[in-house]
């Protein structure tokens, strides 16, 4: 249970370290978060806690746990 919810944590994290792209309104590229947040900067980040995220919950649906009888 424990691992399920890490993994999911891990690839969320993934995905919200992933490039937002290109807004359709002509005011957002006057927030400094959205052209902070369209940086490819974090690409590897997201693509390294994606992939601990995916082997976590490969790992935690592999490994057999407890059964309480």
């Amino acid at each position: 249970m424990v691992q399920s919810a890490l993994g999911w944590l891990l690839v969320i994290l993934g995905v919200v370290f992933m490039p937002l792209g290109y807004g359709v309104s002509p005011k957002r590229d006057l927030s400094f978060f959205n052209d902070l947040a369209d940086l490819p900067a974090f690409v590897p980040w997201a693509f390294g806690f994606l992939a601990l995220g995916v082997v976590t919950l490969i790992a935690a649906y592999l490994i057999p746990g407890e059964f309480n009888d």
